[in-house]
Formats: structure tokens, C-alpha cells, sequence
């Protein structure tokens, strides 16, 4: 998935209920790698835009929280946790 930056998460996806869970954090370049979960199993083009939808609310919400952790590591002096 791409935001609107320029930079990219990865989704594994699984069929069921469940909240976002980072699998991998963000990186240079990509906001992190997550498990989401679709409400149907992914048979055409059309399942996957609806389980796209149903999400994105969420990965909206990833995405600004991963920019704000961005920022505030950013804005630390070296060496400082």
C-alpha cells in the first residue's frame, strides 16, 4: 500500500476479524509491515475493493500514527531513547 507521502506499508491479510498489528516496524521508505484482517474471502477484483474499503478507516489511522512516532524520534538529541 502506498500513502499519499510516497512511502509504503506491507499488509498480510487474513480472512476474519481482528484488529491492525504491526508485524514489522517502519523503515526508510515503508511505514511498517502489518496483519489486517478482510470481512470476505478474495475472489475478484471487486471483494478486494470492498475489503479495501472496509479497512481503510484503520490504515488511515496507522499511517498518521506512524508519522507522528516518525517525528517525535526526529525530534530527539542523539542518544536519547
Amino acid at each position: 500500500m502506498e500513502a499519499p507521502d510516497g512511502t509504503r506499508a506491507g499488509l498480510v491479510w487474513e480472512v476474519g476479524q481482528g484488529e491492525i498489528q504491526q508485524i514489522l516496524p517502519p523503515e526508510p521508505g515503508r511505514w511498517g509491515v502489518y496483519a489486517v484482517w478482510f470481512s470476505q474471502p478474495v475472489r475478484s477484483v471487486d471483494d478486494l475493493l470492498s475489503n479495501f474499503r472496509g479497512i481503510l478507516p484503520a490504515l488511515m489511522e496507522t499511517y498518521s500514527l506512524a508519522k507522528r512516532e516518525e517525528g517525535g524520534a526526529r525530534s530527539k538529541p542523539p542518544g536519547r531513547a
